[in-house]
């Protein structure tokens, strides 16, 4: 199953993307992911960041999300350094198959300019990547305003600048300086 049906695969590993997208979003791992295991690595401020392993053991990619204002947001990050920014609204999932313009604003300036990608799941990926300035961008903002040809929404994304540093710190390999205590029963594992 392909979840980003684009041609640039190596910006997220297809699978951890489809794994860390159905993990944050559903809270489950979609059956075809082999045995890829997720660990929850950061939990504050109604973020929840999940680092996921494939079946050999190793790192696949990092990603975090919380709701706000009805949406949930998810940030990846991916073992190349690219980010992955997804959106969906789950008491009003986006059509499946379309795509629409974006611009993304954040604290009122804006960083992005795209394409929104809405894959079979309802979810909404952004093409291109973000760039490293919108990250930056991200990183000191504190109210997202995503807008499209349609209308736009205002979300809050309260901590934002901490998720940036452990999602970065997750794929440099020194997450466990930022791992705050997981409950038991929050390492799962899909087989």
């Amino acid at each position: 199953m392909s979840v980003v049906h684009r041609a640039r695969a190596s910006a997220l590993n297809v699978q951890a993307l489809v794994v860390i997208s159905f993990a944050l979003f559903f809270g489950i791992v979609p059956p075809d992911s082999g045995e890829a295991r997720t660990k929850v690595f950061y939990e504050r401020n109604g973020w929840i960041g999940e680092q996921v392993f494939g079946a050999n053991g190793k790192l696949e990619g990092c990603g975090a999300s919380a709701l706000s204002s009805g949406w949930r947001i998810t940030l990846a990050h991916s073992l190349d350094g690219t980010w992955e920014l997804i959106f969906s609204r789950p008491a009003q999932p986006f059509a499946p198959g379309s795509d629409y313009g974006v611009n993304l604003l954040a604290d009122g300036r804006p960083i992005y300019r795209g394409v929104a990608e809405v894959l079979p799941n309802g979810l909404a990926v952004l093409d291109p990547e973000l760039s490293e300035y919108a990250i930056g961008s991200l990183r000191r903002s504190s109210r997202l305003v995503y807008a499209t040809g349609l209308g736009s929404k205002e979300l809050r994304v309260r901590g934002l600048g901490d998720v940036i540093d452990a999602l970065r710190a997750c794929i440099s390999g020194t997450s466990q300086d930022r791992t705050v205590p997981v409950p038991p029963g929050r390492l799962r594992s899909y087989e």
